[in-house]
């Protein structure tokens, strides 16, 4: 009995080290991916989207760090992060220029239920293909894709040429398209 007391405490100290260790972890790492133990406060919530911003194609320079330090200074008087997206499209413009902005979990619901998928017409010898933009948040990306592919597989050799019509085309995710 004395023996297998002293075994659970030496579980038990495992244990809880393990689990300080795994949340130590998390605080430090998880913020990387969208992991928090406690939600972020507002301005760690603009560091978090500076971080990601810091990829953008035009984040370099004396313009970028002067952008991405007046919105983590500007964040500081946020009480929501409601309050941080005009601060944190401000800085994505800079950053990213006219393709990054920011998107809320309400718009990418939005836009994911206005996708449409592209219109395949057969005529003659030649496909006319209707390609409207992508949202990736649709998660229609094969749906999306195979649509085209299946136009083309179902004419193979009776396509002399093909007419992409991008009117409509607005941009998004390229991968798809």
């Amino acid at each position: 009995i004395i023996i297998m007391k002293k075994i659970l405490k030496v579980l038990l100290v495992i244990i809880i080290v393990f689990v300080l260790a795994a949340a130590g972890l998390v605080i430090k790492f998880g913020p990387n991916y969208g992991l928090y133990i406690l939600p972020p406060s507002p301005e760690q919530y603009v560091e978090g989207a500076m971080t990601f911003a810091d990829f953008g194609i035009y984040a370099e320079g004396k313009e970028w760090k002067e952008a991405k330090a007046a919105a983590i200074e500007k964040a500081a008087d946020c009480e929501s992060y409601e309050e941080t997206y005009p601060i944190i499209q401000e800085a994505l413009n800079v950053a990213g220029g006219k393709h990054s902005k920011l998107i809320t979990e309400d718009q990418s619901d939005e836009w994911a239920e206005e996708q449409t998928l592209p219109e395949c017409d057969f005529g003659g010898s030649i496909l006319t293909v209707k390609l409207p933009p992508y949202s990736m948040e649709s998660g229609q990306s094969e749906e999306y894709t195979a649509t085209v592919i299946n136009a083309i597989k179902d004419n193979g050799d009776s396509i002399k040429g093909v007419i992409l019509d991008l009117r409509d085309n607005t941009g998004g995710d390229m991968g798809p398209m």
